[in-house]
């Protein structure tokens, strides 16, 4: 039997779909790596975020993650502070920095997340106007973190607080409405 000759057309749709099938197959191994990873055991999952979860480098390993001393805060001020402890990530488990902003009003403390829970863009305090201002979409929050304006969907997530022997301590991230 004779082979009929191959046509330049037949060749390049051959060489086409030969290009796409290695192209499915490779993005669908690594959606599939992605997806069985936390499965397996040895990294936690973690959904989209922001709807609904936490960013994963927001996750200390440790409950409670001590920021510094209370004295050092400024009364009636807010506060930017880089705490570097072990986080728990997806992929990464060593210390990393995490920047916190803190307001002190008297004995009352509390520690805002520096994303914005738009798109997670990060926020600016701005002394001069008293308000947390987004960058990336003109979202803006009051000193108490709620959303005066812009796209925002929710007010700035924050973290547990507590006091002991003069420091300040950071637990869990959730929202203003659960904690």
């Amino acid at each position: 039997m004779k082979r009929a000759a191959m046509t330049r057309r037949t060749f390049i749709l051959r060489l086409l779909a030969s290009v796409g099938a290695y192209v499915a197959a490779a993005l669908g191994g690594l959606a599939g790596g992605i997806l069985v990873e936390p499965v397996l055991g040895r990294r936690k999952a973690w959904s989209l975020w922001p709807l609904g979860a936490i960013a994963p480098t927001l996750r200390f390993k440790q409950p409670w993650v001590p920021v510094g001393s209370v004295s050092d805060l400024p009364d009636g001020k807010v506060s930017l502070v880089t705490v570097s402890e072990p986080v728990q990530d997806a992929w990464v488990g060593d210390k990393q920095p995490v920047a916190v902003y803190v307001r002190r009003r008297g004995a009352d403390l509390t520690a805002f997340d520096i994303h914005c829970t738009h798109l997670g863009c990060a926020v600016k305090w701005t002394p001069s106007a008293e308000r947390f201002f987004c960058p990336c979409h003109g979202g803006a929050y009051n000193a108490d973190g709620q959303v005066i304006s812009g796209p925002p969907p929710f007010p700035l997530y924050r973290y547990a607080t507590k006091t002991e022997n003069g420091t300040l301590y950071i637990g869990t991230l959730g929202s203003q409405g659960q904690l």
